[in-house]
C-alpha cells in the first residue's frame, strides 16, 4: 500500500482544516444574513447576575445585535420586577432600535428579576418579525441608599451611552467592532517607561481603539501613583475613546499605576468588555 510523505500529509490537513474553517465562517455569514434569524442579546446592563448594584442606577439597558420592532416584554413573577422612574415610565428605543432602555427607581437590598420575551408577553421582536429568544435576567442591589444627586449625573452618563450605542460602533480605522472583543491600547501619554517626563504635564491620556465605557482605574502600589489634579475630574473625551485624568506631577519622582489589575477593572469597551491589563510607569525629569 502506498504511503504518502510526513510532509504531503501535514499538508493535506492544513488543507482539510482551512477548508473547515471556511466552511464554518460561510454558515456564519449565511446565518448573520439570513432575513429570517432571531434577533440575539449582545449587552445587558446591569449585568445578569450582578451582585452589589449600585440602587441609583437609573436604567436597565438591552441591547440586541439587530434592529428591533417597537415591542418590548419585561416580563415578572409577582412583585420581583424592576419599578419603572416614575417621571419617565415607558422604555424606549436608541435611534438604530438595537438597544431598549427601560427607565427604572430602585430600591438598595433587593433582588430584581424578569422573564424577558417569556410566553405569553413575547414583545422582543426583531424588524423581521421574529421572536428574540427567552432569557432569564435578574440582579441584586447593594445595601447604600440611592443617592439623588448621583442618580441625576448618572442619568447624563447613560444619555451619552445610550446614544453612543445608538450608533453604528466602529473602531479608529472605521471598521465595524466586533461587540464581544477587547479594546486595545493605541497610546498613552506621557509615554509608558519615558524617564524623562515634564514635572508640568498636567494630564495623563489613555487612547483605546474603540468608544469605552464610563469607568476607568489608575490602582497604584503604595503611594506611587500619579496625584490627582483636586480641582479638576477625571474625564472622557466626546468620542469616548480617550480617557483624561488631570495630574500635579513633582520633579525628579517615578510613578506607577497598574491599569486595568484585577481586582480594579475600570477600563471597558461600551460593550463591557475589559481592557487588557497594563503596568504603566514614567519618571519626571530633576
Amino acid at each position: 500500500m502506498y504511503r504518502f510523505p510526513p510532509a504531503i500529509v501535514l499538508l493535506i490537513v492544513l488543507l482539510l482544516s482551512v477548508s473547515l474553517d471556511a466552511a464554518q465562517r460561510n454558515e456564519k455569514e449565511k446565518s448573520d444574513a439570513d432575513p429570517n434569524r432571531a434577533p440575539k442579546i449582545i449587552s445587558i446592563f446591569p449585568k445578569n447576575g450582578a451582585t452589589g448594584v449600585d440602587a441609583s442606577v437609573p436604567f436597565v439597558i438591552v441591547e440586541f445585535d439587530m434592529p428591533m420592532g417597537e415591542g418590548f416584554a419585561f416580563a415578572t413573577r409577582g412583585d420581583t420586577g424592576t419599578p419603572a422612574d416614575p417621571d419617565n415610565e415607558k422604555p424606549f428605543w436608541s435611534t438604530n432600535k438595537k438597544v431598549c432602555v427601560k427607565p427604572v427607581l430602585l430600591e438598595p437590598g433587593k433582588k430584581y428579576e424578569h422573564l424577558i420575551n417569556f410566553p405569553p408577553f413575547i414583545g422582543f421582536r426583531g424588524e423581521n418579525g421574529v421572536a428574540a429568544d427567552k432569557l432569564y435576567y435578574a440582579f441584586a442591589t447593594g445595601p447604600a441608599a440611592v443617592d439623588k444627586e448621583k442618580r441625576e449625573k448618572m442619568k447624563k452618563e447613560y444619555a451619552k451611552r445610550i446614544e453612543l450605542l445608538g450608533r453604528p460602533i466602529v473602531d479608529d480605522k472605521g471598521k465595524p467592532v466586533d461587540p464581544k472583543r477587547a479594546p486595545k491600547i493605541v497610546s498613552v501619554t506621557p509615554k509608558n517607561g519615558d524617564k524623562n517626563v515634564d514635572p508640568k504635564t498636567a494630564e495623563i491620556r489613555i487612547t483605546f481603539d474603540i468608544p469605552m465605557d464610563e469607568g476607568f482605574s489608575f490602582a497604584t502600589k503604595g503611594d506611587t501613583g500619579t496625584p490627582a489634579d483636586p480641582d479638576k475630574a477625571t474625564f472622557w473625551t466626546e468620542d469616548r475613546r480617550t480617557c483624561v485624568r488631570p495630574v500635579k506631577l513633582e520633579p525628579g519622582k517615578k510613578y506607577e499605576h497598574l491599569i486595568n489589575f484585577p481586582p480594579y477593572i475600570g477600563f471597558a469597551s461600551v460593550y463591557g468588555v475589559p481592557a487588557p491589563k497594563l503596568p504603566y510607569s514614567f519618571t519626571t525629569a530633576e
